[in-house]
Parts: structure tokens; sequence; C-alpha cells
């Protein structure tokens, strides 16, 4: 791939610090925002540095974009510290009340500005988890979106992926480009020199509104939100069914029960060989399912 093929797009987004303390409210039932802080999103900066080594090794141009007030600031000069030549920050000032289905048609729209080969961010948000904004927004510009990427390789004809999969598992993929992609922030980070930092916190950053992204031609019932939260309510809680223990057990053994909910302990296939007949046993017996020439 050429040098200046690659334009790679990194989404940073904040999230709540979840180390106490935070202060409570309305008698106890939530939360005051005031009391809370608010970080980088970890798994979004790992993201960040996953992208800042393909662009080390490939060449081309490296943007961070949040959604957000100016507090998200900070966070796109952390970015432009660590080495990336651009920063964007969507405003929030219109964007409050939207859903994730209004937001990913605004997020989508920048998508189709930048017109990025790759575009990155987190698998997950530290402080509620899978969020289907980015994958959504991707959708919409009918970028392929790889979930949960460990390691990622730009080639000629698309860019190489390493994912994990359900209960831990490991799958290749290969995917065209323009791609988008989650990392799962494994990735050690590096950190900014003080001649970085400094050169970031003079750096311009980008604010786009309506107008940049033209959203003033656009319908608005369509850049809004889809829904219209009815009321909220608190969940019942889920009793666990406690199965009465055997009487003839010890007293110890019926109180483990009784903490246990009821449900055994699962037993494990214990193999009593040595290291040499388990190599053997294993040798046999990848070479009855082929595994071997």
């Amino acid at each position: 791939m050429a040098n200046d093929e690659l334009n790679v797009v990194v989404v940073l987004r904040e999230c709540r610090d979840p180390r106490p303390p935070a202060g409570v409210t309305d008698g106890g039932r939530a939360i005051n925002a005031r009391d809370v802080r608010t970080m980088l999103n970890p798994s979004d900066l790992g993201a960040l540095e996953n992208a800042l080594q393909l662009k080390e090794k490939h060449g081309g141009r490296l943007t961070v974009l949040a959604i957000g007030s100016k507090n998200v600031d900070a966070y796109l000069k952390t970015g432009l510290s660590m080495g990336a030549e651009r920063a964007v920050r969507i405003s929030d000032r219109l964007l409050r009340d939207y859903d994730d289905t209004g937001l990913s048609r605004v997020l989508s729209r920048a998508f189709d500005i930048l017109s990025p080969s790759l575009v990155c961010t987190g698998n997950v948000v530290e402080d509620r988890g899978f969020d289907a904004l980015f994958p959504l927004a991707a959708a919409r510009s009918g970028i392929p979106c790889v979930q949960n990427v460990m390691i990622a390789t730009v080639q000629a004809s698309g860019v190489k992926t390493l994912k994990t999969t359900d209960h831990g598992a490991r799958q290749l993929l290969k995917t065209p480009l323009p791609a988008a992609l989650t990392f799962t922030g494994t990735q050690e980070v590096r950190y900014p020199g003080i001649d970085a930092l400094v050169a970031a916190a003079d750096a311009p950053i980008e604010v786009w509104g309506e107008a940049e992204l033209g959203l003033q031609f656009m319908n608005g019932a369509q850049a809004g939100p889809a829904t219209m939260p009815a009321g909220y309510g608190t969940p019942r809680p889920d009793p666990v069914r406690v199965v009465t223990p055997d009487p003839s057990l010890p007293a110890f053994e019926r109180i483990l029960s009784l903490l246990a909910g009821g449900v055994t302990a699962r037993r494990g296939a214990v193999h009593h060989l040595s290291a040499d007949e388990t190599a053997d046993a294993l040798m046999a017996l990848f070479g009855k399912v082929g595994l071997l020439p």
C-alpha cells in the first residue's frame, strides 16, 4: 500500500472513572455527576496505540475524533502528543438528546467527510460495556466492522486481523479496505515525551458543528433520536433458588451447599500420566485426526 493511501481515524470516547469516590444525591437514589471523575476510555487508548504502529509501519496520516464538549479536548491533545496529525471534535451542543441511532448518523457523516482507510476504536466502554454507536456508524457508511481485534496487519488487498471470539477462541479474518476495527485494548501504550506534550498543548483542534457536517441540509427527524424514553423503572431482584441440603451431610458441607445456591462444583478430568506419556498420547491423537504427515 502506498504511504499516501493509508488514512486512519481513531474515535476516542469519554467514560466515568470506576474508582471511588462518587457522591450520591436524591436521597441516595442517584449519583452526583459533579463528584464523578471522567477519563479517556482505556480500550480506545489501546486502539490509538495500534493505529500509531500501523501508521509508523506503512506511513500515511492519523486523525483523532471525538464527540463531546470541551472536556474531550484533553483526550484529543493526548492523541496529538502520541503522534496523531489532526484532531477533530464534533460539538455536542445539538446532540445531547440524540440516541445511538441519531448519533450514528452524525458519526457516519464524519466518516464520509474524512474518507478513512481504517476507522479504529476500543471494543468496550469502561463504564457501560459494549457501545453500539461505532458499529452502527460503520454500517451506515458501508464499512465492514471487525470486533475484538487483537492484532491488525495492513496488506495491499486489505487488512488482516487476529480477533477473539466466544469462549476465548482466536480467529483470523481478512477484510477489504476501508474497514472499521474495535481493539481489545491489551496493547502496551506508549508514553509521550515532554516536547510532544508541549507541542500538543498549543495544537489546534477542529470543532465541527452542523455547518461543517452538513446537517443543516438534512432532515432533522433523520438526524435526531429515533426513540424517546417513556419512563424508567427499577428491575425486580432475581431470587436465587437454594436447594435444601442433604441432612446426612456434615454441617460445614451443608453450609457450603447453601452458600453455593445448591450448585455442585463441576469436576474436571484429571490425567494421571507422566509428561512423556502425555506427549506420546497427544502425538497419537494428532496422528489419528490427520494433523501429522
